[in-house]
C-alpha cells in the first residue's frame, strides 16, 4: 500500500504492508499530532514515483508541503484511485503549476 499521512502543513507519502501498524509508528516517533488520510494498493513502483513527481514540493525526507497538486494526490490516494493518481503523474509537478 502507498499511504498518505497528513502532519501539520506538510504530507507524508509512504509505503506499508500493514499501514495502521506504520501508522502507530509514525505517530510515536513523531512531535505533531498525525492523521492518516488514506491509503492505495498499488505496483511496488508506485511510492518511488510520487516521491519524483512530487519532488518540488519536497520539505524534507518522505514529507511534502501540502500545495494544490500535493493536496489533489492526497484526494486520489484517499479515494483508492490508482489509474487517477497515474494519470495525475504524467502531468509535471513545478513551482507554476501549483
Amino acid at each position: 500500500y502507498v499511504y498518505a499521512v497528513a502532519g501539520g502543513e506538510f504530507v507524508k507519502f509512504g509505503k506499508a504492508l500493514d499501514v495502521e501498524s506504520r501508522f502507530r509508528g509514525l505517530q510515536t516517533g513523531s512531535p505533531v499530532e498525525l492523521a492518516l488520510l488514506g491509503a492505495v494498493l498499488g505496483p511496488k513502483t508506485l511510492e518511488k514515483s510520487i516521491h519524483a513527481w512530487a519532488q518540488p514540493a519536497r520539505v524534507r525526507g518522505e514529507w511534502f508541503s501540502r500545495m494544490g497538486r500535493i493536496e489533489a494526490m492526497v484526494g486520489l490516494i484517499v479515494a483508492g484511485d490508482l489509474s487517477g493518481i497515474m494519470d495525475a503523474m504524467k502531468k509535471p509537478l513545478d513551482s507554476e503549476s501549483n
